[in-house]
């Protein structure tokens, strides 16, 4: 199951995780693990196929637990541009979101139980308290950097694929 891209933090002087975009984690149980997860090659993906263009695949780490999703995006100062994360819950209904924490500004992808874009929060406002509403109900949420969507003509209604995602929320 992919969830944190990790790699062992050099240089630390201790048991330290660097996460896939650079966010350091100290904790030394966590160290088992992230020696076996940079060793595996991590192959999640979204892949969207816009009505009007070539398909567009997303890296991702997976937030299907309380925790992850609470936790989300926020602190980051950077995301590669062609990553994201995907936010997988247990059941379909409508979703809000919020950029509290959250220094960098994203487009957030709602996305229905039957792998369609049902809305998309574009261009959002760092650190805003301002509620995001799905407008629709959706079981999925991608977030990418902002104008993500627009330059690569994402819209509401595109099919969705999940790739090696392994949840068990799925």
């Amino acid at each position: 199951m992919s969830r944190i891209p990790a790699s062992v933090g050099m240089g630390t002087g201790r048991a330290g995780v660097t996460t896939g975009w650079g966010r350091q984690v100290r904790h030394s149980l966590l160290f088992p693990f992230v020696v076996l997860s940079a060793c595996a090659p991590d192959s999640s993906a979204v892949v969207i196929h816009p009505e009007n263009g070539a398909p567009v695949t997303v890296r991702i780490e997976v937030a299907d637990t309380d925790e992850t999703r609470q936790l989300g995006l926020m602190y980051r100062n950077e995301l590669p541009a062609s990553a994201g994360m995907l936010f997988v819950f247990p059941h379909e209904r409508p979703r809000s979101f919020w950029m509290k924490n959250t220094p960098l500004p994203l487009d957030i992808v709602y996305i229905g139980a039957d792998l369609r874009v049902v809305h998309i929060a574009e261009r959002t406002t760092p650190y805003s308290t301002m509620p995001l509403p799905s407008l629709r109900p959706a079981k999925f949420v991608l977030e990418v950097n902002a104008g993500f969507c627009d330059e690569r003509d994402i819209r509401v209604g595109d099919r969705i694929e999940l790739r090696g995602v392994a949840s068990p929320l799925l």
